[in-house]
């Protein structure tokens, strides 16, 4: 008897759930950008239709084709007549579960795998993803689509002419020598902080951002905090190919003006290859983080030394990549005829997104150093 109540009473609760529970999945279903994304009522023929399979970082986005050169494009919750859909590797599982199982894929429709994180901070087994997508978009420049943080053009002849007849002095009104903004804490497989800890040992190092309860100023304007440092750290939180931030682009080498002292990337050639000539000092070309200190001190000292690695700017400007510039990028591949009626799909993903042959830890001689990231890193590449 008291059995046969059990069962009832358990079974009165379930049924009292369910209600509740599709409640709140239809709830977080709205709440999904998936959902939420407005379709045009009659788009053109030749309009490119593009599916957000995920959210990105968390958080709903769309993409805006109004500013590209190549605008005819959209975005549509229709997943089949989509021309494309769009899968964030940060959150690629387990929304590329859902859609290849409970979704019949329409025969010429691209799947893309979008990337702006680099494989470290991707907690994920990239083998798994093989044979799956036709086009990847990432930072690399292997991508099929290349959405890169930045980069930088060569000035018209007028403007480089214009600039001939003034005198720059950049090291003019820097009363301080190096700073670095940031809002990832902890051990990072780069050493970042470790680095930092090692060059404060020699150097004055202003750090802003949340990891050191030093805010940045408001209103947080790294132009202005630019005409104070001569130096920025534009140090990643992983050592990674082509994975060159807007730490650099922008930070440094754009608005703020300040000579870039760089770790990122796989190899220094990964900054040597996009970035303008004498742009900026790779942290290992120094044997240790003292000769490097002591680098940076005697630029702080010579300003014909540090205005050298300002020279580009007479012939040069970067620029930082906006989001409106990774949507045309989108929209002009999907315009291209040839690419897209081609049939392509990566069958080996893998060593394309692999955090063990792509991205690396650096080696600096000092042995509490090198020992705390390493240890870290295969702590690390243990449990993910």
């Amino acid at each position: 008897m008291y059995k046969a109540h059990s069962k009832r009473r358990c079974r009165k609760i379930i049924i009292a759930l369910v209600p509740a529970f599709c409640i709140v999945y239809v709830f977080i279903y709205m709440q999904c950008p998936l959902f939420n994304i407005p379709t045009p009522k009659n788009p053109a023929i030749s309009t490119k239709k593009l599916f957000l399979a995920t959210p990105m970082f968390m958080s709903r986005w769309h993409m805006n084709f109004d500013e590209c050169p190549v605008n005819d494009c959209v975005t549509t919750e229709d997943f089949y007549a989509a021309d494309a859909v769009v899968f964030h590797n940060y959150e690629i599982q387990p929304w590329l579960w859902w859609y290849s199982t409970f979704y019949q894929r329409p025969p010429n429709q691209k799947w893309i795998f979008f990337g702006q994180e680099s494989e470290v901070r991707t907690a994920w087994d990239s083998a798994s993803l093989n044979n799956i997508f036709n086009w990847t978009a990432t930072y690399k420049r292997t991508s099929d689509i290349v959405v890169p943080y930045g980069g930088y053009t060569r000035l018209t002849q007028q403007e480089q002419m214009t600039l001939r007849k003034k005198t720059f002095d950049y090291a003019r009104g820097k009363s301080k020598l190096a700073m670095i903004l940031s809002s990832h804490c902890g051990a990072l497989t780069s050493g970042r902080w470790e680095l930092v800890e090692e060059l404060q040992k020699y150097i004055n190092i202003d750090v802003f951002g949340k990891c050191h309860n030093t805010p940045c100023p408001e209103p947080c304007n790294i132009e202005e905090m630019g005409k104070q440092y001569k130096f920025y750290l534009s140090f990643e939180n992983s050592r990674c190919e082509d994975y060159i931030t807007e730490k650099f682009w922008g930070n440094a080498l754009g608005s703020g003006e300040m000579v870039p002292i760089v770790l990122g990337g796989y190899n220094k050639t990964d900054y040597s290859d996009v970035s303008p000539p004498n742009s900026f000092i790779h942290a290992t070309d120094f044997k240790t983080p003292r000769e490097l200190a002591n680098y940076m001190l005697l630029l702080d000292k010579e300003d014909a030394l540090y205005n050298e690695y300002h020279r580009w700017r007479r012939t040069h400007k970067v620029f930082k990549q906006k989001i409106v510039n990774k949507d045309c990028s989108f929209c002009k591949n999907l315009h291209n005829a040839t690419k897209f009626e081609k049939h392509s799909i990566h069958k080996d993903l893998h060593t394309f997104w692999n955090r063990q042959t792509n991205c690396k830890v650096i080696n600096l001689p000092s042995d509490s150093f090198h020992n705390a990231v390493i240890s870290y890193t295969r702590y690390l590449f243990g449990i993910i």
